[in-house]
């Protein structure tokens, strides 16, 4: 089952099924283009508190949350409603990324939960690819790492949400694994980024006849 909402996750989260798995990469307030990315301090931190409190509200099993490695607020605002357990590292192999965050070739991933379905080592290493020729985002991250985000910490029963879907990498990973997703963006533009890239991976996965 695959189901794309084209909306607001803050409008939409009260409908969204309870005790599933979360897996997201939310705006790191870090000055790029898209909403909630460039908010005065209080407003983020109210952003972040906010967020929290939805999915507390939805009761999951687990919580991926990909954070800015300078922000402290999301790790604060999650670990208010969540145990956490560990961190997970995205290691990008082959270049140092420049960005509003700082360079940096890896990404921080907080796990938050406690049902591990398939494990794998701390860091999950994939190649950065770039993808201006297929698409334009901001903040575009890697298959290979959410693809063993989703198989790691969610199974086949569970659905993996998304509430910041973005250009649908996450979606594509649950899509690879033949997993149910459901992803949540605000952003017309990558909205259909997103809908265009899931639906290619679901043909692509598709039996052949």
């Amino acid at each position: 089952m695959i189901e794309l909402l084209h909306g607001d996750f803050f409008d939409l989260y009260k409908d969204l099924p309870k005790g599933q798995v979360i897996i997201t990469d939310p705006p790191f307030n870090a000055g790029k283009s898209f909403d909630n990315d460039n908010l005065t301090d209080d407003k983020w931190v109210e952003f972040c508190n906010n967020f929290s409190d939805c999915l507390k509200e939805l009761h999951p099993v687990n919580v991926l949350c990909e954070i800015s490695k300078k922000d402290v607020e999301m790790q604060k605002a999650l670990d208010r409603n969540f145990t956490r357990k560990w961190i997970v590292v995205l290691n990008y192999t082959n270049s140092m990324r420049n960005g509003g965050v700082g360079y940096s070739n890896t990404g921080i991933v907080l796990y938050y939960g406690g049902k591990v379905f398939k494990r794998y080592k701390d860091r999950i290493d994939s190649a950065c690819y770039n993808t201006i020729k297929e698409f334009s985002h901001p903040s575009p991250k890697q298959i290979i790492h959410y693809q063993k985000l989703c198989e790691m910490f969610c199974n086949k029963d569970l659905t993996i949400i998304d509430p910041f879907m973005g250009s649908g990498t996450t979606g594509i990973g649950a899509v690879n694994n033949c997993q149910n997703f459901i992803g949540i963006e605000k952003d017309d533009k990558y909205f259909e980024i997103a809908k265009n890239r899931i639906e290619k991976a679901q043909q692509d996965v598709a039996p052949k006849v």
